[in-house]
């Protein structure tokens, strides 16, 4: 294979930088969150999609993410609020070194242990991060945490009326002089002007309980959120998860406390959560773990071209347009879950899990947390009913996952979460493919051992066997993970149980 030469990197730079100034001035809304447009000389920048008229392709930069924006010393456009839409760079979910330090970063491991925590998560040097996330969003690790903290507090400042000190604390700030200073900086005003109306603020969340956040969360359309809560509703645990046709809510194990979610999509299609959390800390890291866990960083129209090339695919393309792909929001709990999904049918797979939570589950004002890998590694055995194998298959892994807190972590490569499971849990790397796709969002992951997924490949035609069914989802790279939940929809349609 040839190498590139000076000459075609900076040919392939101009052709990025085309496309991009192309989409800036044609105002395509489509591209929004793909990458912000920066105007040196308004010290602004500014979705793709802001009707803002376009400067000449002299006066622009533009950037993969906010983060990146603030860094050069811009400041989000007041008309299109490019700070509010999506944060995360084209990318982040795959298996590159940037991408999985930019998951831990957005789940509050800078806030946590800092520059030299991520590291250590990632087995890699400092130095080495910096570079990788530099190469990744365009600027360091230390800015996009900044970023994703200046916008949640945003958030806060117009959805509640907690005191000012609440909102620090729950952005991730260590101190109120931090807070202030980064909201000055960023959006050259104070706290108490963002805020709008002079209402009379509430009591603080350490004397009233948990803190609340409603929101309305962005996300490109289409979004089938009535699959995407079937998919889940499928295997939800009683005292966990709680569900409806438009609404989805279950209790979460977060890194300090424990925390609740509900989502309700509307008949306008709007997503809209409540987030409850016991410690204002565990506030940032379950707004990603939501955006994970509905998928709101897909690009549908993207996916849809894509896959609908596939003469056979193309029916379920068009008959389940924003077909998402559902993530997790704990990922010890997803690895445990999903070594017994892997191994029993789904309604025993209920069962068994059912009865672990109930007698290992630790009880919250909202229901039952899934245990610990601690707790399951000491009574697991027990508690659990199935197969010994199975039995064997989930003590070991809770073993594993309570001997080394880094075992499991939102930044782990996919080669490495295959060897755990397939290592500590006994799966076939076969049967591991279905939950690497859900616990690290994976997009190029075909679950070809789940059986809706190959009743559903047979009813289109596609390969009955499994061998020529991977072989045929060659076609579908990189988006295999979306064409399995569309072979699953179809599948459970033609009858699976």
């Amino acid at each position: 294979m040839r190498a590139f030469t000076d000459a075609d990197r900076v040919a392939m730079h101009d052709r990025a930088f085309a496309e991009h100034y192309r989409h800036a001035s044609d105002h395509d809304g489509r591209y929004d969150g793909y990458f912000v447009t920066g105007m040196p000389m308004s010290e602004t920048f500014c979705r793709p999609g802001c009707s803002v008229r376009t400067p000449r392709p002299s006066q622009v930069a533009f950037y993969p993410v906010p983060a990146a924006a603030y860094a050069a010393g811009l400041k989000p456009c007041p008309r299109c609020r490019p700070d509010m839409t999506y944060s995360a760079p084209e990318g982040a979910s795959g298996d590159a070194l940037g991408s999985r330090a930019l998951r831990l970063i957005a789940d509050g491991e800078i806030d946590r242990t800092g520059v030299g925590g991520l590291a250590r998560r990632l087995g890699v040097t400092p130095r080495h991060v910096l570079r990788a996330v530099e190469s990744a969003a365009g600027c360091g690790p230390l800015d996009v945490a900044r970023t994703l903290r200046a916008h949640l507090a945003m958030l806060l400042l117009a959805s509640t009326t907690i005191p000012m000190q609440d909102v620090a604390a729950a952005a991730g700030f260590t101190s109120v002089r931090q807070f202030n200073a980064t909201i000055q900086c960023f959006y050259g005003t104070t706290p108490g002007a963002l805020r709008s109306g002079g209402r009379r603020a509430e009591p603080s969340i350490r004397e009233a309980g948990p803190l609340v956040l409603r929101c309305t969360l962005p996300a490109r359309r289409p979004f089938d959120g009535a699959a995407l809560f079937r998919f889940l509703a499928e295997s939800a645990l009683p005292d966990v998860e709680e569900f409806g046709e438009t609404w989805y809510a279950r209790t979460v194990r977060l890194p300090r406390a424990a925390g609740h979610l509900r989502v309700d999509v509307d008949a306008r299609g709007r997503i809209m959560v409540k987030l409850s959390v016991l410690d204002p800390r565990d506030l940032a890291p379950l707004l990603f773990r939501v955006r994970r866990l509905l998928d709101l960083d897909a690009d549908p129209a993207r996916v849809s071209q894509a896959l609908g090339q596939d003469p056979l695919l193309s029916p379920l393309v068009a008959a389940h347009p924003g077909m998402r792909v559902p993530g997790v929001v704990n990922l010890d709990e997803a690895l445990i879950r999903g070594v017994v999904e892997a191994q029993v049918p789904t309604r025993s797979a209920r069962t068994t899990l059912g009865g672990l939570v109930h007698a290992l589950g630790d009880p919250t004002p909202w229901g039952l947390l899934f245990p610990t890998p601690q707790r399951i590694a000491t009574d697991g055995r027990a508690v659990l009913r199935g197969p010994a194998g199975l039995v064997d298959g989930v003590v070991r892994l809770a073993e594993a996952l309570a001997a080394d807190p880094l075992a499991a972590h939102w930044g782990m490569r996919r080669t490495d979460l295959e060897g755990l499971l397939v290592r500590a849990a006994g799966l076939s790397p076969l049967a591991a493919e279905g939950v690497i796709m859900r616990a690290l969002g994976d997009h190029d992951v075909l679950a070809a051992a789940d059986a809706d997924v190959r009743r559903g490949a047979t009813g289109c035609g596609l390969p009955e066997q499994t061998a020529a069914l991977l072989g045929h989802s060659v076609l579908w790279a990189p988006w295999r993970s979306y064409a399995g939940m569309l072979l699953w929809s179809a599948g459970r349609q033609d009858g699976g149980q």
